[in-house]
């Protein structure tokens, strides 16, 4: 119980601190949304390298196989083959990022 001269917070005060709360978190919210997206992106990016070298492999072993389309975490990697040598290739992956956007890394072995 609060004693007789001991009075709690006013409602001025506690609005003023409601608001600095709030316009802390309005800047808190967007860095944080942007981060989770942009953490999502790099690990397509990881999922694609790997794809990569996973594809490579395998052509390096059977120069016939090539995959057009490879599914990795629910993720849909296109790939594009381009013959540069008769025993040297360039591989193109192609995905789609969060806004819509398409993404592609090259390689070659």
């Amino acid at each position: 119980m609060l004693k007789q001269n001991e009075r709690g917070f006013t409602l001025l005060e506690t609005m003023a601190a409601l608001s600095a709360l709030m316009v802390c978190t309005s800047f808190i919210i967007p860095i944080y949304i942007h981060t989770v997206e942009e953490r999502k992106e790099i690990k397509k990016e990881e999922n694609a390298l790997t794809i990569m070298n996973h594809a490579l492999n395998e052509w390096s072993i059977d120069n016939q196989k090539r995959p057009e389309v490879m599914k990795q975490s629910g993720e849909r990697y296109m790939l594009k083959w381009d013959d540069v040598e008769s025993d040297h290739i360039r591989l193109c992956l192609r995905w789609q990022v969060p806004n819509k956007r398409n993404q592609s890394i090259c390689g070659g072995r």
